[in-house]
């Protein structure tokens, strides 16, 4: 999960492209600001979020400006 988390966030992780086989670390402070909240979305499932369910993610681990952390629950 921090792998798929670490391809959008910003800021970008390190390692990002270095290497294809290496999973991917988010770094600390990451987050997803609305464009990367689309581009995930229309990566995994065909079509950016609706503003309805980009409302219902501001219930989640947010930024102060509304971008989605990554809350590891490991």
């Amino acid at each position: 999960m921090k792998h798929i988390f670490a391809k959008y966030c910003t800021p970008a992780p390190p390692n990002k492209g270095d290497d294809p086989s290496q999973l991917l670390e988010p770094p600390d402070g990451a987050y997803f600001d609305a464009a990367a909240l689309d581009a995930w979305a229309s990566d995994t499932n065909g079509t950016p979020l609706s503003d309805e369910e980009k409302e219902d993610l501001l219930l989640l681990d947010v930024t102060d400006e509304g971008g989605l952390t990554y809350a590891s629950t490991e």
